[in-house]
């Protein structure tokens, strides 16, 4: 079986991670499976590659002609049996639509896999209705994979989907990269019988400059040890700032960590954005979170931390209210007191197998009954 998996996010690294983690979980399932992930992010060759699984970089922006012509080379010559599309159904400025239409012709599958939250409700029926995307994606895709709990977040009911949308639709969970065999980086200035340890970490980093400047000014006369991970995506001259910032605060400095997850369990409280992956791997370690969402360009961020706050899974600041006072007071307080978070595994709702559901479903897709 041939797969071709499809990242073309520009900023953050959710769609990527996602993205590995199902071909991780088809590597599991089908040995014999050959991966093709293509993406535009350069930081997708510094996480783990499973061994069946081949990138391939694409031009950016969506908008170059060239990524378009790429993409459709790719499916006439790599000729998937299954073409998994992650978010955006036919690219971030339509350049899909012609490979998508090939891989039909030549008999494949094509499967578009979306995260929990996509927006908030009118937002995204809007933006659906104003380009008619549902009628496309039930003229073209075979099955819509959903990486959330319908008990949790019910997309298919939020978003009003067709009748057609959801005879294909599949909850499959929440997709969650599982703690790699590597070891985590170690932490500057830490170890396990120091103070206790607390991170700040800001996803691809393009974004999180406020909340990682707070962090560290957090961090003044703390009983903990701050460290953040700033992200690949920060440009260089934020990432000198925060790096200076850090300095003169005693906090550990890191751009990137590939494994950062497996710091997680060592870690007494985590301070985070809320992206998809960052979060579920965060509650999937039983690590005490804060979570600072953004609510901008769209609020799926927000939507997620509110609905995980209402579960005890978290503690939420908005961006508005974020002052360091007022997180180095949130922080002491989940230090003194983190039973009051509920952890993730007595939530019968939560379900972190979602990779592995979705790798069955991509394969039942090309074999019935698998």
């Amino acid at each position: 079986m041939r797969c071709w998996l499809i990242s073309h996010d520009r900023v953050g690294l959710g769609s990527l991670r996602r993205q590995l983690a199902i071909a991780a979980a088809l590597e599991e399932l089908a040995p014999s499976a050959r991966v093709l992930l293509t993406t535009c992010l350069n930081a997708a060759w510094h996480f783990p590659v499973p061994s069946n699984c081949e990138i391939l970089d694409l031009p950016s922006p969506p908008e170059d002609p060239a990524r378009a012509v790429r993409l459709l080379e790719i499916a006439r010559t790599f000729r998937p049996d299954a073409m998994v599309v992650d978010k955006h159904p036919f690219g971030g400025g339509g350049e899909l639509a012609a490979p998508i239409e090939a891989v039909k012709q030549a008999g494949g599958r094509v499967i578009l896999g979306l995260r929990d939250i996509l927006d908030d409700r009118e937002s995204v029926r809007e933006k659906w209705l104003s380009s008619n995307i549902q009628q496309r994606i039930a003229r073209y895709y075979d099955r819509i994979l959903i990486y959330g709990s319908a008990s949790i977040f019910d997309a298919v009911e939020e978003y009003h989907f067709s009748v057609s949308l959801r005879e294909r639709t599949r909850f499959c969970g929440y997709v969650v990269n599982r703690i790699p065999s590597a070891p985590a980086l170690a932490v500057s200035g830490w170890s396990d019988q120091s103070a206790p340890l607390v991170i700040a970490c800001a996803g691809g980093g393009a974004d999180g400059m406020q909340l990682l400047q707070t962090f560290i000014q957090a961090t003044q006369d703390a009983a903990w040890h701050g460290s953040i991970v700033t992200g690949p995506l920060l440009d260089e001259p934020g990432y000198q700032i925060l790096l200076r910032m850090a300095s003169s605060h005693g906090v550990s400095c890191c751009r990137f960590n590939p494994h950062l997850a497996s710091l997680f369990p060592k870690a007494r409280a985590l301070v985070c954005m809320g992206g998809y992956n960052t979060l579920l791997e965060a509650i999937a370690s039983h690590v005490p979170v804060i979570c600072v969402p953004r609510t901008q360009p769209r609020s799926e961020q927000f939507l997620r931390a509110s609905l995980f706050e209402r579960l005890k899974l978290l503690r939420m600041i908005t961006q508005d209210k974020l002052t360091s006072g007022r997180l180095g007071a949130a922080l002491n307080d989940l230090l003194r007191a983190p039973g009051r978070l509920v952890p993730a595994g007595g939530n019968p709702l939560l379900s972190f197998d979602g990779a592995k559901h979705a790798a069955r479903h991509i394969l039942d897709i090309e074999w019935p009954g698998f």
